[in-house]
């Protein structure tokens, strides 16, 4: 992820039209994602919600150092 912001940055793209086009691609996936069949709401927020969780105990365990 750090090169892809490092590049945005080169590139001059607004922090936040680069913010947003992720949102957008990660919403668009998950439509297509449902639309498959493939998995559930429930399922996909499940792995959010984890993947939150991992990186604010890290940032926490950062923190502490």
């Amino acid at each position: 992820m750090e090169e892809v912001v490092k590049w945005s940055r080169e590139q001059k793209i607004d922090r936040w039209a680069f913010r947003s086009a992720l949102l957008k691609a990660l919403y668009d996936d998950a439509d297509e994602y449902f639309d498959s069949g493939e998995g559930t709401f429930r399922e996909l927020a499940a792995f959010d919600n984890g993947v939150a969780t991992v990186l604010k105990g890290a940032s926490d365990s950062e923190g502490k150092n």
